[in-house]
């Protein structure tokens, strides 16, 4: 079964934010354990950074990365069907890029504004359309090996790039939120909470980058 395990997402996200003060929602937990990953739409995904209002969150700040693979189908399957599926796999790198524009002050959803501090704002980013195209080509395709009885294995995890956060320099520390939406209807959910990027980027020896640099691509 192709679900995101609680586990699988701690080892991920820990292998990400190692040494930091990392810090999940219970309620988060709950709701990734329960989450097929064939149910995600990729072009209602989205991140929300929440953070000092004096730092511009660039494209790339976040990045999503989708791990699949599988054996083929199974060894008593005849050779031609095993030739139309043969063993894959795939590892992508997924960067939120395009900041959604419409978001107001009146219409940001009530969770991302839920204790915010005066001195925030919120940054919201989707997927590009070829981005959001590549992942439904993987998940497509997931879905026809399981549907000939093909076991696929699979990994999704949420990590930071701390080049792609400005004026880093004015900071001791900085800590972010980071809310996630994999539907539209179920709306945002906090992922992340109080990461000190600035400790994260200490601990990866990450050089503060300015706007420019960032490397989104």
């Amino acid at each position: 079964v192709m679900n995101i395990k609680v586990l699988a997402l701690f080892l991920m996200a820990t292998s990400t934010l190692l040494g930091g003060c990392m810090s999940i929602p219970v309620t988060t937990m709950y709701k990734m354990s329960q989450l097929s990953v064939l149910s995600l739409n990729p072009g209602e995904i989205q991140v929300a950074v929440r953070t000092n209002e004096l730092v511009e969150v660039h494209g790339g700040a976040v990045n999503i990365r989708m791990a699949t693979s599988s054996d083929g189908l199974p060894e008593d399957t005849n050779e031609a069907e095993t030739e139309k599926f043969p063993p894959f796999n795939h590892e992508y790198k997924f960067k939120p890029q395009e900041q959604v524009l419409s978001a107001s002050e009146s219409n940001i959803p009530a969770i991302l504004k839920d204790d915010i501090e005066d001195n925030e704002k919120i940054t919201i980013l989707k997927f590009y359309d070829k981005d959001a195209a590549t992942m439904r080509d993987v998940l497509a395709q997931v879905k026809r090996y399981r549907e000939k009885g093909a076991k696929v294995f699979g990994e999704f995890s949420i990590g930071f790039e701390s080049s792609c956060f400005s004026n880093l320099y004015q900071f001791d520390e900085l800590e972010v939120d980071l809310f996630l939406q994999t539907k539209e209807d179920d709306g945002f959910m906090l992922f992340f909470e109080d990461i000190d990027i600035i400790e994260e980027a200490r601990e990866y020896d990450v050089e503060e980058n300015s706007p420019g640099e960032c490397n989104a691509d």
